[in-house]
């Protein structure tokens, strides 16, 4: 399943990459893609809620504000 998720705290490159390794650091997680601008990330894997994708950044500044389906 891929899912796009609304992560807050993002703000430069180094973000983007600290962001793209913690998801996939994620258990159920194959693939991540990370965009700053749009302030998203494209994943896909399993059981990809957001308060499972939020616990991956507890003790970090980012934050997942929303996670929808991949159209």
């Amino acid at each position: 399943m891929t899912k796009i998720a609304t992560v807050a705290g993002m703000r430069c490159a180094r973000c983007r990459m600290k962001v793209t390794h913690t998801l996939l650091d994620l258990d159920g997680v194959s693939a991540a893609t990370v965009d700053l601008q749009a302030g998203q990330a494209t994943i896909e894997g399993t059981d990809l809620t957001q308060e499972r994708l939020n616990a991956a950044f507890e003790g970090t500044k980012f934050s997942v504000t929303a996670v929808r389906d991949s159209q």
